[in-house]
């Protein structure tokens, strides 16, 4: 992470911002986002090549990838949830975080 710590700059030239407060917060990746008209469009998170974090969010991917009812099912829940939590960002997050669990654990 002291790498993806030296990067802060450079990410931020390119239209990205963070918190850095909030970056302290994790010990396993840094976040930045990009907006456009008051919207964020992009998350990009720097994460160690090969560590836990970088692993799990593979995993959840190939097992969205190699199972379209699954994917299927987290594209509905995303859309659903999107429209009841439209200006509550975390509360969103929080509320996929269950579903991505389930995804894991089975993984």
């Amino acid at each position: 992470m002291a790498v993806a710590d030296t990067l802060f700059e450079q990410v931020l030239l390119h239209g990205y911002t963070t918190s850095r407060a909030f970056n302290e917060m994790l010990p396993d990746r840094r976040w930045f986002m990009r907006s456009i008209n008051g919207r964020r469009t992009h998350h990009l998170h720097l994460v160690v090549f090969g560590s836990p974090t970088w692993l799990k969010h593979l995993l959840f991917r190939d097992r969205l990838r190699s199972n379209g009812e699954l994917a299927q099912s987290y594209a509905h829940l995303k859309s659903e949830l999107a429209a009841r939590f439209e200006h509550d960002r975390e509360a969103y997050t929080d509320a996929k975080s269950e579903f991505v669990a389930s995804v894991l654990a089975v993984a």
